[in-house]
């Protein structure tokens, strides 16, 4: 606040903007020791929180995909071991009405696969890779109608079996034309150099061997190999033969998206704990300390009343009052 070699009106703007500056500093003083806080966050927060909320966003959605992910597989699964069993029945007693049961038993498990196979979670397609807002494959009833037309011509087991094979084999009909999705997505970073894949792809293998060996059983419940009883009981046998030996590669599959969900749960669990430490650190910069703010306070008070007092004693001042 000093001002000798000022004119009169350069003393008076000055002392005009000390009297602003220290006016509004004590209001603000005041207003953190009443409030407990720091009235200018942003000045003490160096770092972007934003980034560590997006990234607890990413992981808690791929959390979700891991979680539906193994409820859907895990349903393929029981479905396919129930239907195994019903279908080696017909290879000791290759009766007509227990093929017909088991079939329409299949063509069920097999809706329900590809409707699971068609799931979202936080808004986005579990088995579509890249693909988030696109359904992973056609629906049911389109696939086994392309199979049923595909294998009307055909009089035997093996021939059924070899046109369904070709579907579903890499690069086959399912993966071509049945298939929506994309790509698969990026694995998800979750810190210290460690990634995770949440979710497959519908056209997985492990997961379109047990779509074969379903759709061969629901096809006989659509009436294919009609006219010949024995291949009907053949095909039957076979194909609860292959989900047993389908079911191991389905295990794996299961056992993949269990790894990523723990990476994912770990992953949680150590972001929570840099949540809680943030917060304290934030709570550090935030708040203002009761001491060090009343010190404040009680200096900006004192300047205001000094720069008061000069303020009234330079206004006195004039040549008669010097001369007296």
């Amino acid at each position: 606040m000093t001002i000798s070699g000022f004119s009169d009106l350069a003393s008076s703007l000055q002392l005009r903007r000390d009297n602003a500056r220290l006016s509004s500093d004590l209001l603000r003083l005041s207003q953190e020791l009443s409030s407990g806080r720091r009235s200018d966050v942003t000045s003490g927060v160096s770092g972007d929180f934003g980034p560590l909320a997006a990234f607890k966003r990413d992981l808690a959605a791929n959390h979700s995909f891991t979680q539906t992910g193994q409820e859907v597989l895990g349903q393929i699964a029981a479905n396919a071991n129930e239907d195994s069993t019903a279908l080696l029945v017909v290879i000791t007693n290759p009766d007509p009405e227990l093929v017909e049961k088991a079939a329409g038993r299949a063509r069920q498990s097999f809706e329900s696969a590809i409707a699971g196979l068609n799931v979202g979670a936080a808004g986005r397609s579990v088995f579509a890779g890249q693909a988030f807002s696109s359904a992973a494959t056609v629906d049911a009833d389109t696939i086994l109608n392309d199979l049923f037309t595909a294998t009307a011509a055909e009089t035997t087991a093996a021939g059924v079996e070899a046109i369904v094979d070709a579907y579903f084999a890499p690069g086959g009909g399912f993966e071509t034309t049945a298939y929506l999705g994309d790509i698969a997505a990026t694995p998800t970073r979750l810190g210290s150099g460690e990634t995770a894949t949440p979710t497959l792809l519908a056209t997985d293998t492990r997961i379109t061997e047990t779509l074969a060996e379903t759709a061969k059983a629901a096809l006989l419940d659509m009436g294919a190999l009609i006219t010949a009883p024995v291949e009907r009981a053949t095909l039957a046998g076979n194909a609860g033969q292959g989900l047993v030996e389908a079911s191991s590669t389905l295990t794996a599959a299961r056992a993949d998206i269990g790894i990523a969900e723990e990476a994912l749960d770990r992953a949680l669990t150590r972001l929570a704990a840099e949540k809680t430490s943030t917060e304290l650190a934030l709570g550090e910069v935030v708040n203002a300390d009761p001491f060090e703010t009343a010190s404040r306070l009680q200096e900006t008070e004192t300047l205001l009343q000094s720069l008061y007092i000069l303020t009234s004693r330079l206004a006195s001042l004039s040549l008669g009052n010097f001369l007296r």
